[in-house]
């Protein structure tokens, strides 16, 4: 699950941020007008819970999610 486009690191080897990043400028982004809330990721994970599927988290930075902790302890 992608909680987050948003990232406070620059790493070189990024596929995102880095080097060759295809989120290496900033200033091409569309604006960010929100965030999906902590209830409707629990919401999907429910309806997906009779699959068994193996969650993970990525993003950009998922420490920078509000919701994080919140999320993985519920």
């Amino acid at each position: 699950m992608r909680l987050t486009d948003k990232c406070n690191h620059r790493c070189a080897v990024c596929g995102q941020y880095g080097e060759d990043g295809y989120n290496r400028d900033d200033n091409e982004l569309p604006t960010v007008r929100g965030n999906v809330s902590v209830e409707r990721y629990k919401e999907m994970i429910d309806n997906l819970a009779h699959l068994k599927p193996h969650i993970y988290i990525t993003g950009g930075e998922p420490f920078l999610y509000k919701g994080l902790v919140s999320f993985v302890t519920t």
